[in-house]
């Protein structure tokens, strides 16, 4: 019976070890292109860890430490093309800068393109091939308004019929780029005067209507991406339960880091990602050992199974407590993009792609879960599980604090 619990003990493990490797590489840059009468001008941003990746696979050291962002600039400039008529634009400025406060580097540059902007052609391949699964979500000002585009693994060039576009919105290109990026600073740029009004009074279904539904997807994929997040929701099954108390546990985290996730995205609650990351490695090793707590190593007989289901318990308490911190942490993608024009509606649609996530991490643990516990070894392969997910929290925690 102890040889069986043993090899699942050790599936799990590696399983865990896989999922280490990339606990928050986010695979989400955000980037604003302006189109106006000096030419195109470019603002990237993307999660610092993420630049390890521009290195080849071959090349690349596991140990190296994430350099300062003018390391990255040759790098994304070579990343990057803007073709026009069939001539490459020339890059006239470029400039890197770190966000520390979401832990991210943004590089600006800007390209003149003297043969005009017709047939234009934008080209993005960073991480084309290390990442097949990155996102690159853009914002395009130019003429007084914007659309919005993007780049994937699979589509690695836009074209854009400037003339055509400018002739249709019937409005000239801009004299000169916005000071700062608009993205973030659309309602004090002069490009949007008079429209700041409107967007005070912009109903919720409004704001869900403008937003990019595309942020479901970005949701989605967050928390998949996310290891310590897959593990603490795992974390959570891994002490049997009825179905109320499970739903009850449920509710409790999501209602937690929707709070947080919201005071976050409205700039009401504001913490580094060096703060909040390494507390999210702790929740990780509280959820962890709470189960050995629980479980205590009983052999899982019926009667013990049935006992732990029905004690009275405010473990919601506590999942409670530990969501809040996870709210704070997702919100960092967001915070990264553009949204402030629709900004409810974007944190909508992230947080019902953050519960579609975590219903899927659910609905394929549980099950399994469940025929652990139908086992007479399923309480101690639970309680060793347990142990691995604290064991990992711990290690992210330190190397969270240490790196």
């Amino acid at each position: 019976m102890w040889s069986i619990a043993r090899r699942y003990c050790w599936a799990a493990l590696l399983l865990l070890h896989a999922a280490a490797a990339s606990a928050h590489l986010s695979g989400f840059t955000d980037t604003s292109i302006q189109i106006a009468q000096p030419g195109v001008k470019i603002i990237y941003t993307v999660p610092a860890d993420n630049l390890l990746e521009i290195v080849p696979p071959e090349q690349r050291d596991p140990k190296a430490s994430i350099k300062e962002p003018k390391a990255y600039l040759d790098a994304v400039v070579q990343g990057w093309s803007v073709v026009a008529l069939g001539r490459s634009c020339f890059v006239r400025e470029s400039e890197a800068d770190a966000l520390t406060k979401i832990g991210s580097y943004q590089f600006t540059l800007v390209y003149e393109c003297p043969q005009g902007f017709e047939e234009m052609v934008l080209g993005y391949t960073l991480f084309g091939e290390q990442w097949r699964g990155e996102q690159n979500y853009l914002r395009i000002f130019m003429a007084g308004d914007q659309m919005r585009l993007r780049f994937a693994y699979d589509r690695k060039e836009l074209r854009l019929d400037v003339p055509g576009l400018v002739k249709q919105w019937g409005r000239p290109l801009a004299p000169a780029f916005f000071s700062l990026d608009p993205n973030r600073k659309l309602r004090t740029d002069a490009w949007l005067v008079g429209q700041e009004e409107a967007k005070k009074s912009q109903s919720v279904w409004e704001s869900l209507k403008n937003a990019d539904p595309a942020f479901i997807q970005l949701g989605t994929r967050h928390i998949l991406e996310g290891a310590d997040h897959i593990l603490f929701v795992i974390g959570l099954l891994l002490v049997p339960a009825s179905w109320a108390r499970l739903a009850g546990l449920v509710t409790s985290f999501t209602a937690a880091h929707s709070i947080t996730l919201s005071l976050s995205a409205f700039d009401v609650l504001a913490l580094p990602p060096s703060v909040t990351e390494p507390l999210i490695a702790l929740t990780v090793v509280a959820i962890g050992v709470e189960n050995i707590v629980h479980t205590r190593w009983r052999l899982g007989d019926t009667a013990q199974l049935a006992q732990l289901r029905a004690a009275g318990s405010y473990r919601w308490l506590a999942t409670f407590g530990l969501g809040l911190i996870h709210g704070v942490g997702l919100s960092y993608v967001l915070t990264e993009m553009g949204f402030a024009d629709d900004r409810l509606g974007a944190l909508v649609y992230f947080n019902a792609g953050v519960e579609l996530g975590q219903l899927v991490i659910i609905a394929v643990c549980l099950p399994i879960v469940m025929w652990l516990f139908r086992r007479a070894y399923g309480l101690r392969v639970a309680t060793v599980m347990s142990g691995a997910v604290a064991l990992f929290g711990s290690y992210w925690f330190v190397e969270r604090l240490t790196g």
